[in-house]
Order: structure tokens, then C-alpha cells, then sequence
């Protein structure tokens, strides 16, 4: 069963039209056109299928920002790649009391703790980073029995 993304009405001129959309299509976006152009009034609520319209006019344009990337370690593909003092790109995935799980392209987050997170001592880890932020980070041991990643930002260069 189809969920309409929008339920609109649009009063022709003639006749009052009640249109569910279930997706936004090429030839539903030119019907929408066509009942735009013969409208004389649209509901408030309606704003938003006439924003919807314009917006699809503008093909090339993507209202959402710039994603930075981040390049992971082509060398380390597994937990068993991993050596003491490598130094790797990454990405904040989590903030807790004692500290932040950080994605180094693997698939285990390392952890580090919030003595490890600056050279100077850190009572708040919310307060040095945050999700999403990307970060350089040193290991400091693996436990491949437990598959745990100790890793440190402290001298390393951000």
C-alpha cells in the first residue's frame, strides 16, 4: 500500500481537486505545474507543494551542505593491520563520560579515553569534540582477543 508523501487541494477554477502524491515523478511535477497555472486560490498549507515545484526547477542546486571527507589508512583494512604508535585519520562517532569512539575505517570504533584526549586535563569530552569531527589519532594497543582499539590524540598533530 502507497503512503502519500502529500495530500494537497487545489481549487480550479471550476472545481475543487484533491491530489495525493506518492512521489515526486517528472510527469507528476508537470501535472502540479499545469494545476498551478489554472489555480486562482491555494490553501496555506499548500505552500509547501508550490515550494516543492520551484525547488525541482533548479535541478543542479543541493540545499544541504558540503560533506567533508576523511580518507582512511589504505593499509589498514582489519583489526590485525593495526600497529602500536600508527597514526590515523578519523571520525568522532560517539561522546560519553570517559571519552569518544572514533571511526578509523575499520570496522570496530577505537576508543579514546578522556585521559588520552589533549595534553591537558579534560573534565568534559564534549568539550574537546564533538560527532562528526574529524580527528587524527595514535594507537596505543589492540586487544584482538577482545577486538578493543586504545587510541590517543594527545602529540598528535590536529
Amino acid at each position: 500500500e502507497k503512503i502519500p508523501v502529500v495530500r494537497s487541494t487545489i481549487w480550479n477554477k471550476d472545481t475543487q481537486k484533491t491530489e495525493e502524491i506518492y512521489a515526486l515523478t517528472e510527469d507528476q511535477v508537470q501535472q502540479i505545474r499545469e494545476l498551478i497555472l489554472t489555480t486562482t486560490k491555494v490553501a496555506d498549507y499548500d505552500q509547501a507543494i508550490l515550494d516543492i515545484v520551484k525547488e525541482q526547477e533548479k535541478p543542479g542546486r543541493d540545499p544541504r551542505s558540503t560533506v567533508q571527507t576523511v580518507e582512511f589508512d589504505d593499509s589498514v583494512h582489519d583489526i590485525k593491520d593495526l600497529r602500536k604508535d600508527m597514526e590515523l585519520n578519523g571520525i568522532v562517532t560517539n561522546v560519553t563520560k570517559f571519552g569518544a569512539f572514533v571511526d578509523i575505517g575499520i570496522h570496530e570504533n577505537g576508543l579514546v579515553h578522556i585521559s588520552q584526549l589533549a595534553d591537558r586535563r579534560v573534565s568534559d569530552p564534549s568539550r574537546v569534540v564533538h560527532i562528526n569531527q574529524h580527528v587524527r589519532v595514535r594507537v596505543i594497543d589492540v586487544d584482538l582477543d577482545r577486538k578493543r582499539i586504545a587510541l590517543s590524540m594527545k602529540g598528535v598533530q590536529q
